[in-house]
């Protein structure tokens, strides 16, 4: 017997559409964790308490390729934190304390 896919209304099949979602969270996660690094790491959070200590400098205007790869940086990670989760849900943990 081949595999039977479930269509919406729309004529979609729900994996195209759980693909489509997924996409789009991870997408909307990397860019809420790059707001919000960019936040804890400003004068208006942490930024100068983050720089007396370290003793660094800031620069005036941040480099495009170091927040290029910021972002790139963190739709790596939510794209593995998603796999990581589709492969083993959190509900089959029993076992972990």
């Amino acid at each position: 017997m081949g595999v039977r896919r479930s269509v919406t209304p729309l004529g979609r099949s729900r994996e195209v559409m759980m693909t489509k979602r997924k996409a789009m969270g991870i997408l909307l996660a990397s860019v809420c964790a790059f707001i919000a690094s960019s936040l804890w790491y400003s004068p208006a959070l942490f930024g100068s308490q983050f720089l007396v200590l370290s003793g660094i400098t800031a620069s005036p205007a941040p480099d495009s390729s170091k927040i290029a790869a910021e972002l790139l940086r963190n739709l790596l990670l939510s794209s593995v934190i998603c796999c990581l989760l589709a492969r083993y849900p959190a509900g089959n943990l029993k076992g972990a304390h």
